[in-house]
């Protein structure tokens, strides 16, 4: 599937989640300056434009990203030009993938576990998991013993 096929499903860009510079409609082929490789991480701040900010608040945005390894296209693909830029390959303008994405409530990143209601348990059991450790070391050093033994017999 090619994005002239794709928008219509997913709507026109809002926002070019570059790493600098511009983020605006203007830098959707700044392929130069999105992330990119086999694993990346994204992180960057600036300000929304109302176009995106609407769409988030009314839950109809969504990420898509383009680019994909030209060696996984057919050959005949791996020649073809993109059809938003004829100077660029069209595995750098082929859908990837593509997702919803919604708004956060959170102000920040929670810390510590999640209060499920259940009490915590205050029962002092060391004495128990020590013994029980004991014998999960014992059994493996008897186990990989087993093994060292065997193997020097063959």
């Amino acid at each position: 599937m090619s994005t002239p096929e794709g928008q219509p499903f997913y709507g026109m860009i809002g926002t070019s989640l570059t790493t600098e510079g511009d983020t605006g409609v203007d830098s959707a082929l700044a392929i130069e300056r999105f992330p990119g490789g086999s694993s990346y991480t994204y992180e960057r701040t600036f300000e929304l434009n109302d176009d995106t900010a609407a769409s988030l608040a009314d839950g109809t945005a969504v990420v898509v990203v383009h680019g994909v390894d030209p060696t996984l296209l057919s050959a005949e693909a791996q020649e073809k030009m993109s059809e938003l830029n004829p100077e660029l390959p069209l595995a750098a303008t082929l859908p990837a993938a593509c997702g919803t994405v919604t708004a956060s409530q959170m102000g920040e990143m929670p810390e510590g576990g999640a209060d499920t209601g259940s009490p915590v348990q205050q029962e002092d059991n060391s004495g128990m998991l020590v013994g029980a450790g004991a014998l999960a070391v014992a059994a493996l050093g008897g186990g990989a013993w087993a093994l060292n033994r065997r193997s020097s017999r063959a």
